[in-house]
């Protein structure tokens, strides 16, 4: 058995029922994503980094010779690999802005811009790099399944939100650490919007915008 990714150039984030439609058609031939540019220079830099092997040279890391086409590349690994190899395919995707899919976990990543944030929605979509039609899609989606959300930097810092188990009924806990961490609870999505856009542009007014207090832990 080997450990797979999908590497394509998406417009947008993708849920993961979503983004595991389009992973099954790539896999039977594909189709259904535009061709782009990026996927070619992709696995260019993806063969240079990880060569397939030789007629006498078995030292190349793939299961199989990954399959590229213009709409696609999917790589096929060795588990023993995937820990070393996937940290790398996925930052090479993300210079080439290209989503990947694990088709494993069912986690989609999603590179927007170089800025160093990353967000994401329960353990499904992870947006790096995220613009603000970013953070309204992803809240959108807070609901019974994906009910947590968190916005983070590079030093730690954060602002998510949570309903479901992490929240009483019809509410969503909205959190924030700055030395010790701090709950505010909402009964309207709308409210937590410009916490999440607040951080992503990085001033501290969003702060004052709800009932925030110190969270015992």
């Amino acid at each position: 058995m080997s450990f797979d990714l999908a590497f394509w150039r998406a417009d947008g984030p993708l849920t993961a029922q979503d983004a595991q439609q389009v992973y099954q058609v790539l896999c039977h031939g594909g189709g259904n994503v535009p061709a782009h540019p990026a996927v070619d220079a992709f696995h260019a830099d993806l063969l240079a980094r990880y060569p397939v092997p030789g007629r006498d040279d078995g030292r190349s890391p793939w299961s199989v010779r990954p399959w590229h086409t213009d709409e696609c590349v999917l790589g096929c690994m060795p588990y023993s690999e995937a820990d070393a190899m996937a940290p790398v395919l996925l930052d090479l995707a993300r210079r080439h802005g290209l989503t990947c899919y694990d088709p494993q976990s069912g986690t989609v990543h999603f590179p927007r811009n170089a800025n160093t944030l990353t967000l994401r929605l329960y353990e499904d979509v992870v947006v790096h790099g995220p613009a603000p039609e970013d953070v309204r899609w992803v809240l959108e989606r807070i609901g019974a399944r994906a009910w947590f959300a968190i916005l983070e930097d590079e030093a730690g810092g954060f602002v998510q939100t949570a309903t479901g188990p992490a929240a009483p009924e019809g509410s969503f806990a909205v959190e924030y650490r700055d030395g010790e961490q701090y709950q505010a609870l909402v009964d309207d999505l709308a409210r937590v919007l410009p916490v999440f856009e607040g951080f992503l542009r990085g001033d501290r007014a969003w702060r004052t915008t709800l009932d925030f207090t110190v969270l015992g832990l």
